[in-house]
């Protein structure tokens, strides 16, 4: 494998995606990946964890995996939120309406699957289910369970989260129908076969990337993105090198400049991380 990358900034920086990328399924991170991690910060390049998770779980992912705050940033909800761990930040938010929560809650309850969305610390819903009670076990932060949503959002939500264990077959019909009635407003993607995510138009991972590199004076030819699903793809299409996992989607994998001959079990990341930045 070959990368090419020009000297217009000694730092390159790289975006990576979390589950079903940096993390195996164990939740956790190979040696030789995190060997990978500390060198790339060490050498003064940029590490970014991107990610459709609420920005307080990305944060436990981080302390979990002993990462440093130098050179660190967190991309949460989709590139809804922007913080800069050094600095103790958020540098960058876009949230979504208010006064589209309710009308999308009700547009999830008609077509019968769970819906929720986030305050800063909290998942927000008007009740328990399945899905909920293996998506809050991943993410780890307290659910609140109320009739009035509007309640505990002091602002407007990053993301709304639609979710059913049939997967996209029970989704696509509310992916739709927002698409139809908030055209230009909200955009829909899944992050996986059974989670639909619901955040403003025109954010996204790969906006995220492309503000953070113009922000730290970096080219896109020194960025690097990972990725396995379809909230990835705008990620890994802003980035001027993208890879796919072995384990990811076939739309992502089409989008990608390479995709990893071993999966996210397998340190899979390890080989295009050393080339692309000389460990």
């Amino acid at each position: 494998m070959t990368t090419q990358t020009h000297n217009i900034s000694n730092r390159k920086i790289f975006f990576s995606d979390l589950d079903g990328t940096l993390l195996n399924s164990t939740k956790t991170i190979g040696e030789e990946t995190r060997r990978c991690l500390d060198q790339i910060v060490k050498q003064n390049h940029y590490l970014v964890l991107s990610s459709g998770r609420p920005l307080q779980s990305i944060k436990q992912v981080k302390e979990q995996l002993q990462l440093p705050d130098h050179h660190v940033f967190l991309i949460g909800f989709n590139g809804g939120v922007i913080y800069n761990c050094e600095q103790k930040k958020t540098i960058y938010e876009h949230r979504i309406e208010k006064s589209l929560v309710e009308p999308v809650f009700q547009l999830a309850h008609n077509h019968q699957l769970h819906v929720q969305t986030y305050n800063e610390t909290q998942i927000i819903c008007k009740r328990n289910s399945p899905e909920l009670d293996n998506y809050a076990s991943i993410v780890k932060l307290p659910v609140i369970y109320t009739d009035n949503i509007l309640m505990h959002l002091e602002n407007g939500p990053f993301k709304i989260l639609a979710m059913s264990h049939h997967g996209a077959e029970k989704l696509d019909p509310l992916r739709k129908e927002i698409e139809q009635n908030y055209s230009g407003i909200l955009d829909t993607l899944y992050s996986s076969d059974h989670l639909l995510e619901i955040f403003p138009a025109n954010s996204g991972k790969g906006t995220a990337l492309q503000r953070l590199a113009d922000d730290l004076d970096i080219p896109l030819v020194n960025t690097i993105a990972a990725g396995d699903q379809e909230n990835d793809i705008s990620m890994l299409l802003a980035a001027g090198t993208s890879l796919a996992m072995k384990n990811g989607t076939d739309g992502v994998k089409k989008v990608a400049t390479y995709i990893t001959e071993n999966d996210n079990n397998q340190d899979g990341l390890v080989p295009y991380l050393r080339e692309f930045f000389k460990l």
